[in-house]
């Protein structure tokens, strides 16, 4: 039997690659899970995280208030400051630079709100210098 070719390059000639921001670029849950145990001083893990309004979830489960547990949310998935302080997943980098350097793009799709356009475009600047700003999708 033949072996099939499995190499990035013959895989381009098919296929256009594209990733989502939040978890496979952006390691946004580590992030996060470090704010939520900070605020509800507990020591959550990133393999909690299952759901949507995981945090949330975390905060009424100890007794916080709606609103207060939204807010602990937001606070971990929208800030700004936060945002750019979200590492890249591990080997995200490498993987999107070995794209580029062959002359292919490999552009971000993300659901975050427009209002997060100008903290999503710095944090690919930051992370991701060499991706145009053509390649990074909002919804």
């Amino acid at each position: 039997m033949k072996e099939i070719d499995r190499s990035v390059e013959r895989i381009l000639v098919f296929k256009k690659p594209i990733s989502d921001l939040d978890g496979p670029r952006g390691d946004i849950h580590t992030k996060a899970v470090e704010i939520a145990n900070r605020y509800l001083k507990n020591t959550y893990q990133v393999t909690d995280i299952r759901k949507w309004h995981a945090v949330r979830d975390f905060a009424l489960a100890e007794g916080w208030s709606r609103d207060d547990a939204n807010e602990l949310e937001r606070l971990s998935y929208y800030d700004r400051d936060n945002l750019m302080e979200v590492e890249p997943t591990s080997g995200a980098v490498e993987l999107s630079r070995e794209h580029y350097d062959k002359g292919k793009s490999f552009p971000t799709l993300t659901s975050r709100h427009p209002k997060y356009r100008d903290v999503t475009f710095a944090w690919h600047e930051l992370h991701f210098p060499w991706m145009p700003h053509e390649d990074i999708f909002i919804r």
